[in-house]
């Protein structure tokens, strides 16, 4: 890896994959005493691109698991669509038992959806929060990334 001018021109020997860690994320040797509290979150060049393969790898998870709720939500309410078009006159040739067994099944399926979509909504909220709050720092990063570049570029310019 090359050699930094803001590490004192040393070489970058690893990166810091804490998220809480308040300090550059690239590091060099005299980098490692502000990344000591965390030193099994520093990881070398050659692991870096593993660790982005896993954080990909959790989305993709996530989106599956997402996807497998929506093809049982629809399962639900494809059962909903066999009664759709049920009418009174098939009611009286039920009879009463199988009439008291349809009102009660569709009164516990309706407290289960209503369980159901509650913490349905919560997650989907605290989803996108989570997402968003993600979007936002991975912004916020490349802004930071912007800058810095832009500041090296003016001491450059400044120095010559």
């Amino acid at each position: 890896m090359q050699i930094r001018s803001d590490h004192q021109n040393q070489q970058i020997i690893g990166f810091c994959i804490d998220g809480a860690c308040p300090n550059q994320k690239l590091f060099c040797h005299l980098c490692l005493p502000s990344h000591i509290q965390h030193i099994s979150k520093l990881t070398s060049e050659e692991l870096l691109s593993g660790w982005i393969k896993e954080r990909i790898l959790a989305a993709q998870d996530i989106q599956k698991n997402i996807q497998e709720c929506k093809i049982a939500l629809d399962r639900l309410i494809n059962l909903f669509f066999l009664y759709n078009n049920f009418n009174i006159q098939q009611l009286t040739e039920l009879g009463l038992s199988k009439i008291d067994q349809l009102i009660k099944g569709f009164s516990q399926i309706g407290d289960c959806e209503e369980k159901l979509f509650k913490q349905l909504k919560q997650s989907i909220e605290q989803t996108k929060s989570f997402v968003n709050e993600i979007i936002k720092k991975i912004k916020n990063q490349q802004v930071y990334l912007i800058f810095n570049i832009m500041i090296t570029k003016l001491r450059i310019i400044s120095t010559n």
